[in-house]
């Protein structure tokens, strides 16, 4: 395979322009890790609703410390 072209199929996958590439698979995971912190976080919220909302505020300050929360929607 000539160099250009390996290039360009990596670049591809990187870059998201290939549907099984780097971005789908990352997709997948972020999806399995949503549904599964969603069970949880039904779980937890239906046994111990105080606990739930002490999570949820937990993760709001980490994302804000590390600057992953939109000031703008960080309203709670």
């Amino acid at each position: 395979m000539p160099t250009a072209t390996y290039c360009r199929d990596i670049l591809g996958r990187f870059e998201g322009t290939d549907p099984s590439g780097y971005h789908a698979r990352f997709d997948e995971l972020h999806a399995t890790g949503i549904q599964t912190l969603a069970i949880l976080a039904a779980s937890v919220g239906g046994r111990t609703p105080e606990i739930l909302e002490q999570g949820l505020a937990d993760a709001r300050r980490l994302l804000r410390e590390r600057g992953l929360l939109d000031p703008e929607q960080d309203q709670a």
